[in-house]
């Protein structure tokens, strides 16, 4: 990761003597070497496929889901109130993964039915949850349903381009499917990306969530959590996450005050 935010910085702030260019060759190999490691690694942390769905009907389009993607998880979103329907369709769907030779665990996730923004970051954090108990990365598929409720769609369709944001978090976007009673599944285009946030961007932004307010105590945790940085490169990506609206700034003088937007609340908080 060192090497990673070392190339950055060089890349942000370019030079022309012997010095920067030996720094960058330098940061070059050693990137080589980390993605090395990373691949290598890789090889034995296993892709989890994930499908995210909605709560719906007799359960018949969660089951052609289920045997289109074949998945290790199911995340069951489900509306405020329906947790007793959404036990018993987990059930169902954990039977019926067992008939045709999948071992599926389950997360239910409750979506509130006010605000889309805290709906579509209910969905987020069922995927984070899943990917800390599965601990490898995520494939996740998303299954829409037309027996649905039309809020669970419209929040699992835009869950979809917020997944898509969490590269980072070793999270990818599969396939975002449409499923309909007796006709084959549509496989939809995908919504632009929430947003493009480069490594260091992405961990302030978490860092932040986190309860890390200020830029002294942004700058301290990034060094001990992911490695080192200068402190112009955390100025210069809480600028740029001040300019695309996920942080807002408040305060004066020498200390100013970073908290999350409702934006940024969707990819991390």
């Amino acid at each position: 990761m060192g090497s990673v935010l070392l190339i950055i910085n060089l890349v942000e702030y370019p030079g022309s003597g012997p010095l920067h260019q030996w720094l960058l060759i330098m940061a070059v190999m050693l990137l080589k070497v980390w993605l090395w490691l990373l691949i290598m690694g890789s090889e034995t942390q296993a892709q989890v496929r994930v499908l995210v769905a909605p709560l719906a009907g007799d359960g018949a389009l969660l089951k052609s889901a289920l045997a289109d993607v074949k998945p290790s998880y199911l995340a069951l979103a489900y509306p405020h109130g329906a947790r007793e329907l959404a036990e018993g369709a987990a059930s169902a769907a954990v039977d019926f993964a067992h008939s045709i030779g999948l071992s599926l665990g389950v997360e239910l996730v409750e979506v509130p039915s006010v605000v889309l923004i805290d709906a579509v970051a209910s969905v987020r954090r069922g995927v984070m949850h899943v990917k800390a108990v599965a601990k490898g990365t995520l494939d996740v598929h998303i299954a829409l349903f037309d027996n649905a409720p039309n809020w669970l769609n419209t929040v699992l369709l835009y869950a979809s381009s917020v997944v898509d944001a969490l590269t980072w978090e070793g999270i990818g976007l599969g396939a975002v499917r449409y499923y309909s009673i007796g006709v084959e599944a549509e496989e939809l285009p995908r919504l632009p990306r929430f947003t493009e946030l480069n490594p260091t961007e992405y961990f302030v932004l978490r860092l932040i969530a986190e309860g890390r307010h200020t830029a002294v105590e942004i700058h301290e945790a990034f060094n001990r959590q992911y490695g080192s940085i200068s402190r112009q490169m955390i100025n210069a990506a809480l600028a740029r996450l001040r300019d695309r609206g996920l942080v807002e700034m408040t305060g004066g003088g020498s200390t100013f005050i970073y908290r999350l937007t409702e934006t940024g609340r969707l990819i991390v908080g």
